[in-house]
């Protein structure tokens, strides 16, 4: 292992060609899209709406996540739509 200036010149250059090799392998390829700010959320279901979501999720093509975040979307928007309060 080389320690002081020559190794961490050695590991710039090791760092410089991964990231060069990578960009190589990304071109002309889809790269996921950057992630959205998230907070992790964790519920109990009853099995009956669990397996409910499972089964939408499957007809419909989305993640549970992306069933649920527009789910909670709607409902909450409507919920202060009925109160007459804008939400942000």
């Amino acid at each position: 292992m080389l320690f002081g200036k020559e190794g961490m010149h050695y590991n710039m250059q090791k760092k410089e060609l991964w990231n060069k090799n990578y960009l190589r392998f990304m071109e002309g390829k889809i790269v996921a899209r950057a992630k959205k700010d998230n907070v992790p959320f964790s519920v109990r279901l009853e099995r009956g709406i669990y397996e409910k979501l499972c089964k939408f999720c499957e007809d419909s093509g989305q993640s549970k996540t992306v069933a649920v975040e527009r789910a909670l979307e709607k409902y909450v928007g409507e919920y202060y739509a009925d109160k007459g309060h804008r939400l942000i």
